[in-house]
């Protein structure tokens, strides 16, 4: 892979960091510093790396030894290729505080099994500005808005010797329809205030019509300046400026404090009625299933004969209807 071109898709960041926040918040108690590693699929064509889709890798850390449990990546890749046929395994990824040189390489030695030439993604710690990678990497000084970083494996011979470097490529965020609905999806419905706290709906919508009308007070108090300023001679008059101050201004509604003041009280009063309505219907309701539970409990002798009466007059009358017609 020569200067491949990579295009990361925001799912991908969403479940390193995911990764990442599960191993931060399950290791709290922890001495040694947390890091997420996984593997992630895409597509690629040419030069062209598409990274769609991530999954994490068991890696097992502790002295010299780096063990990745390719069994596990193998599995995890098969279930992949049936969903996807067109997924590849295309690299791994890290985030948090980077590894020293040499288990970084034993990772990525390992990993090369499933691809010869695999990428690594590098997700940093936005929380510790230490994290920087120590290899030996060739990479531009720019900053970066997105803490990810992408390398690509480049071999070197120094003193006649073969060493593998990392070298930094050009990535760039691509998404879809699906993609961008989904995230502002799960931007907008984000939990606020603390652990349990959903903010809901109607308060979201609320919020977003007071920031409008604060936005639209502030602009009419800016027009209302700038009229008085005009007015009293402090400013230069610009005619051009207040023809398109008429025209806005003839488009805002001009209602007299007493004409809203009316029919804001009667929106108030005819919503009260309906709320009350709705409160009586309820409790009468609620009163004839009481009347009727009462009455199967205690019976009314005076009814019941009232009702024994009224039973035995109609059978007689279906008996004698029956003498005539026979």
């Amino acid at each position: 892979m020569s200067r491949a071109e990579v295009f990361l898709h925001p799912l991908v960041m969403v479940n390193v960091a995911d990764h990442f926040t599960r191993l931060s918040v399950a290791g709290v108690a922890r001495a040694s510093p947390v890091r997420a590693i996984g593997a992630f699929v895409g597509v690629q064509e040419g030069s062209t790396v598409s990274v769609l889709d991530s999954f994490e890798m068991k890696v097992e850390l502790g002295g010299n030894i780096v063990d990745v449990n390719l069994p596990l990546v193998r599995r995890k890749l098969a279930l992949t290729s049936a969903a996807f046929p067109r997924f590849e395994l295309l690299g791994w990824y890290i985030a948090g505080p980077v590894l020293s040189d040499a288990e970084m390489l034993a990772i990525h030695k390992q990993v090369q099994e499933l691809n010869e030439s695999p990428l690594v993604m590098v997700m940093s710690d936005v929380s510790n500005n230490s994290t920087e990678v120590s290899m030996q990497v060739t990479s531009s000084k720019d900053k970066k808005v997105l803490p990810v970083t992408v390398y690509e494996t480049v071999m070197h011979i120094v003193n006649d010797q073969p060493v593998q470097s990392f070298v930094e490529l050009p990535v760039k965020v691509e998404t879809t329809e699906s993609e961008r609905v989904t995230v502002d999806t799960v931007v907008s419905q984000r939990t606020r205030g603390g652990p349990g706290s959903d903010e809901s709906t109607l308060g979201t919508h609320m919020a977003s019509l007071k920031n409008a009308v604060q936005m639209l007070r502030g602009r009419v108090m800016v027009l209302q300046r700038f009229l008085q300023l005009s007015k009293s001679g402090q400013i230069p008059v610009d005619h051009e400026l207040l023809r398109e101050a008429e025209a806005l201004c003839n488009q805002l509604p001009a209602l007299e404090p007493s004409i809203l003041q009316i029919d804001f009280n009667a929106q108030m009063a005819d919503a009260m009625v309906v709320s009350l309505l709705a409160a009586l219907t309820k409790h009468t309701a609620t009163v004839s299933g009481m009347l009727e539970k009462f009455f199967s409990a205690n019976p009314t002798p005076g009814v019941r004969e009232t009702s024994d009466k009224s039973k035995s007059k109609r059978e007689g009358a279906q008996t004698k209807g029956g003498g005539r017609v026979t």
